[in-house]
This record gives C-alpha cells, sequence and structure tokens, in this order.
C-alpha cells in the first residue's frame, strides 16, 4: 500500500500560463465595457487581487458609468460571439 492517499499535480504556470489567457480575456471584457486598459495595465492593477477587490478597483474606474454596465451582459455578448452560447 501507497504512503499516499492523494496527489495532486499543479501545472498552472509550468505547463500552461493560465494567468496571461486570463488577463487576455478580462481586458477585453474590460475593453467592451468602456474601460481602455491594457494587457500591461491588467497586470500592474490587478494580477494579485482577488476577484471581489478587481470588481471594486473596476466599479471605482467605471464611476458613474457603473449604472449602466452589466458584467452578465458583457460576458453573455463575448460567449455569444464565440458561439459557446
Amino acid at each position: 500500500m501507497s504512503k499516499f492517499g492523494l496527489v495532486i499535480f499543479d501545472c498552472d504556470g509550468v505547463l500552461v500560463d493560465s494567468e496571461r489567457i486570463t488577463n487576455r480575456v478580462f481586458c477585453a471584457m474590460l475593453n467592451e465595457l468602456g474601460l481602455a486598459v491594457s494587457l500591461d495595465d491588467m497586470f500592474e492593477r490587478f494580477v494579485g487581487l482577488s476577484m471581489p477587490q478587481c470588481l471594486e478597483l473596476i466599479t471605482r474606474m467605471l464611476g458613474e458609468r457603473r449604472r449602466k454596465t452589466s458584467w452578465r451582459g458583457c460576458a453573455g455578448a463575448r460567449a455569444r460571439r464565440s458561439g459557446r452560447r
């Protein structure tokens, strides 16, 4: 019998750099919301923050426009264009 009951392989950042992919998608979504941010901005402003912290920062960045903004609408439109919905 093995000494280990479970082995977890964490390949993120080793085999797949999902942080760059995720930030590209996140950047595109913010651009759709009217925020002119670049991929460099994403790494500077958002990397290391939790999703609630990111949403708070985005809300502040949007200011008064946030009343007209819907994350679900943005994500839904993006999914429809890519054929995932």
